[in-house]
């Protein structure tokens, strides 16, 4: 769908919000479209916005399965040394194979271990395809 004019919905071509902001006392750029103030821009924007917010609920999602996990499994867990040292010693991000391999473990004693270690310092990598692609550590 295309409109006939080609503006913003939002500042009807202008590119600046109607309202100044505030700590600066000018006007804004505007949401919709970037300042461009083309429909175009602004249908960019918003196939950018919808990307942004499927990677978003991709990451909740794996985040809400590896807490179940955890919970099911006894709660959080602090790795000993030699294992913090394992798995900084892979590419991140790497798979639960790869842990396993590096760790002498089960790839699913390795999933239970990776799921119940605490947030912050290893979590899901969702991949381009928005379905997790292994894991990542701080």
């Amino acid at each position: 769908m295309t409109k006939a004019n080609g503006k913003c919905n939002r500042c009807a071509g202008k590119g600046l919000r109607d309202t100044p902001v505030v700590h600066l006392g000018i006007p804004g750029l505007c949401y919709g479209c970037d300042g461009v103030g083309t429909y175009e821009a602004m249908m960019v924007v918003k196939e950018r916005g919808a990307k942004i917010k499927a990677e978003a609920d991709a990451y909740l999602a794996a985040a809400a399965t590896v807490d179940k996990v955890k919970a099911e499994n006894g709660g959080q867990i602090h790795l000993p040394r030699d294992r913090r040292v394992a798995m900084r010693s892979l590419k991140v991000p790497f798979k639960t194979a790869d842990y396993a391999q590096a760790v002498g473990l089960s790839v699913k004693d390795a999933w239970i271990e990776l799921c119940r270690v605490s947030r912050g310092v290893v979590t899901p990598y969702i991949g381009a395809d928005l379905k997790p692609a292994g894991w990542t550590y701080e």
